[in-house]
């Protein structure tokens, strides 16, 4: 990566993220990806069409893909968020379908593309008509925070101020901005707040 730094990217819409970096001492070029990457995908850099030959382009699109890939929190996130065209904060699965909780205060139901199996890559679509979508949106919800409290517990377990680690826990599985999320913030005040507190009694009782 020491060829490629500087590197922004923002979310487009058919699964298109749209980046801009710096090569070396070129200054600031782009790059177009369609991900995630299958048979279909069109990518180009510097308004060129990818060209698998070209060690440049190979590269840069290496290098971007995986810089997306883990700016999320889960490769789920990622390539939910490049199929809605916004940020994805967390995907639960259930019962076949995937609901997403976008950083912007959405939920979205999705399911897996139909040609994942034949492309031997996962990617989502939209989900269709869902039959009492509000249940599976709510299954999927306690889920997901019954999952989440079972992680937070373990990383407070051998914590010395739990309220600066709850902090960064909900920032690093919510968004920077958790405090302004419905979801979030309905897992912070009904889940972290209480194993926050377990934890400082904990503390005190040692």
């Amino acid at each position: 990566m020491a060829n490629i730094n500087n590197i922004q990217f923002t979310l487009d819409s058919g699964c298109g993220v749209k980046f801009s970096f710096t090569y070396k001492c070129d200054g600031f070029k782009k790059a177009y990806l369609q991900l995630p990457t299958t048979p279909d995908s069109q990518h180009s850099v510097d308004d060129v069409e990818f060209d698998c030959d070209n060690e440049y382009h190979s590269e840069v699109i290496e290098v971007l893909r995986n810089y997306f890939y883990t700016d999320f929190h889960s490769t789920e996130c990622a390539k939910a968020s490049a199929f809605l065209g916004k940020r994805v904060m967390q995907v639960q699965d259930n019962d076949l379908v995937y609901v997403a909780f976008c950083e912007d205060g959405g939920v979205e139901v999705l399911k897996e593309g139909s040609a994942s199996s034949y492309y031997n890559v996962f990617y989502f679509d939209k989900s269709g008509f869902v039959e009492n979508e509000d249940d599976v949106i709510a299954k999927a919800t306690k889920n997901l925070f019954s999952s989440l409290e079972d992680d937070l517990i373990k990383k407070l377990s051998d914590s010395i101020d739990p309220d600066t680690d709850v902090h960064a826990f909900m920032q690093a599985v919510f968004c920077d901005e958790y405090s302004e999320n419905d979801v979030a913030q309905a897992f912070y005040e009904d889940v972290a707040c209480d194993c926050r507190a377990d934890r400082e009694n904990e503390l005190k009782d040692a």
